[in-house]
């Protein structure tokens, strides 16, 4: 279920549960410590930045070995 995460802004998952992360004030997403996540790493292309792997981390659940399009909580 193709999900366009540069225009969400939903604090839930589809199944009722709260995401990992929130929009911030700038409009991008961000976890509870305040730490700003790659947008490209939540699409299911990735991301092959490696300057900012510590924003690698899936906006849903916040596991780092996938993005949002390759979560399992994601509506399928």
């Amino acid at each position: 279920h193709p999900h366009d995460i540069y225009k969400c802004a939903a604090a839930t998952l589809w199944d009722g549960s709260p995401a990992h992360c929130r929009r911030n004030s700038k409009n991008r997403l961000q976890d509870d410590s305040g730490q700003e996540l790659c947008s490209n790493w939540q699409t299911s292309h990735g991301c092959d930045d490696k300057t900012h792997d510590s924003k690698h981390s899936c906006s849903g659940c916040g596991r780092k070995d996938h993005g949002a399009q390759g979560c399992s909580r994601a509506q399928k």
